[in-house]
């Protein structure tokens, strides 16, 4: 008796499965450990805004407009006024998708979305501009500027520029009209030495970047990414360490090294606080920063105070440099606007090895797949054509089923049976009973909860929403709301 060695062994199929759930497990972690954010953060801006909480966030700002730092941490996210704008602007983060004006109203029409986390804003001569970042696959050095009768983001050429930008290490020198930031990448000196970039850009004479030497070495260990928390002000540029606070005054450079607090001790307070609920909230104001909580009944309490100028004052006399001199080697990359780092390559290798895997595994079960199978595919193609048949004529009945028997509650059947197809804010606000004793804050949220219940409501039937809201042509500040039937009950 022989013995087929090549022969299939008992359970080949149990195997097979096992494998494709082994190989479906690894990507999916993968891609969940990349591709996973915050479910608030890809919420529709206008949605996330309609939030009591956002309101809320964005009155206590809208407070502190003479404040140069004006940043709030909360339940549903943060939310800042643009350093130095007056309350110009607020934005969330770096979500270009979210741009207020000082009556709250968000004028971006962008719908970009992770391509500049961890972007600079910068608020210059009236204009709103953002600073690098990074997205998936790079980091970047772009620099864009928010136009806001067109709601979109225009990018701005640079020339001669760093390769990485990190609002982190970015700031704005308003004196002198200039940006600086460090290059996010290290970079060799002509006798081998491994060091960052500081550049800057005159904003006033065309974007373009000049090298200013490199990051002092006795400072390197204090700039260490995601070892420090920053805060830029007006007159200085901090960074608080694990155990120092380096602070810089932006008009000459010149740095001290100060024991006022360490991130880890930041970090703590600011989880106690939010574990506390309600607001945490960051202003700088004539160089005093302070850290204040609003409690979700209104109280307000000072956390923390730091008076910058005068410990600065104090340490002044022990100063050094932040930037030096420095030649550098011949064997620098040429920068670049875009650049793929070292992180993002192997991430994007292991997703190419993965989908590889996943193909080959596809393309092999399609391989052997018999010719019996797609016999009997055809034969069950009359069943198949028959339930679906039946599935469509009940789907039909069903779609005429509320304009026959009027189903709706009676605020979406208010809406259904308008004789306009536009509302105003105004005309809105009077069909929900909404007066002006109200602010405009509970207004908003009122109007947007009952938006999406009829939404809800509606696309129950119809799977398609009744209210639209969309800008006014003639005037991009203000809202329409389009009211758009289904053919069904037009």
């Amino acid at each position: 008796m022989s013995l087929n060695v090549f022969a299939r062994k008992k359970g080949w199929r149990f195997l097979c499965y096992m494998r494709f759930v082994f190989v479906a497990f690894l990507f999916g972690a993968a891609a969940n450990g990349v591709f996973g954010q915050d479910p608030l953060f890809r919420m529709d801006p206008d949605d996330w805004l309609a939030i009591e909480s956002t309101q809320k966030a964005w009155s206590y700002l809208n407070k502190e407009k003479s404040a140069y730092l004006n940043h709030i941490h909360f339940d549903k996210g943060q939310l800042s006024m643009v350093p130095g704008s007056q309350g110009h602007w607020y934005q969330r983060r770096s979500d270009l998708r979210l741009v207020l004006d000082s009556l709250g109203n968000n004028l971006s029409k962008s719908h970009n979305l992770g391509f500049n986390h961890g972007a600079k804003s910068v608020f210059w001569d009236g204009r709103f501009f953002m600073l690098g970042g990074r997205g998936f696959w790079n980091n970047h050095s772009l620099f864009i500027e928010f136009v806001p009768n067109a709601g979109e983001w225009d990018l701005q050429p640079c020339l001669n520029g760093p390769r990485e930008v990190m609002a982190s290490d970015a700031w704005l020198e308003a004196e002198k009209n200039e940006m600086v930031v460090i290059d996010q990448s290290d970079e060799f000196t002509a006798d081998g030495e491994q060091s960052r970039q500081v550049y800057s850009m005159s904003l006033e004479e065309g974007f373009e970047w000049r090298s200013e030497g490199r990051v002092n070495p006795l400072l390197k260990q204090h700039l260490i990414f995601n070892e420090t928390m920053t805060f830029d002000l007006e007159k200085y540029i901090i960074w608080a360490g694990l155990h120092k606070t380096l602070v810089v005054r932006k008009s000459d450079m010149s740095s001290v090294l100060v024991d006022a607090f360490s991130m880890r001790k930041l970090q703590e307070i600011m989880n106690r606080y939010k574990a506390a609920e309600g607001f945490v909230h960051w202003i700088s104001r004539e160089g005093i920063l302070s850290m204040r909580h609003h409690s979700l009944e209104g109280e307000e309490s000072l956390i923390l105070t730091w008076n910058i100028d005068s410990a600065y004052a104090v340490a002044e006399a022990g100063a050094f440099p932040f930037v030096v001199a420095a030649e550098w080697g011949k064997d620098n990359p040429e920068k670049t606007a875009l650049h793929f780092t070292a992180e993002n390559k192997s991430i994007f290798v292991s997703l190419l090895a993965l989908l590889m895997m996943i193909g080959a595994f596809v393309v092999g079960r399609m391989t052997r797949k018999k010719v019996v199978g797609q016999v009997a595919i055809q034969e069950r193609l009359p069943a198949v054509k028959e339930m679906r048949t039946d599935q469509t004529q009940l789907v039909q009945g069903e779609q005429s089923a509320p304009a026959a028997g009027r189903a709706f509650s009676q605020l979406t059947q208010e809406f259904v049976d308008m004789q306009s197809s536009t509302l105003t804010t105004e005309e809105l606000n009077a069909m929900l009973g909404l007066t002006e004793e109200l602010s405009e804050e509970t207004r908003r949220a009122r109007r947007a909860q009952a938006i999406r219940k009829v939404n809800q409501e509606y696309e129950m039937w119809f799977n398609q929403p009744l209210i639209l809201r969309t800008k006014d042509e003639v005037d991009r500040r203000r809202t329409i709301y389009l009211i758009q039937r289904h053919s069904g009950n037009a």
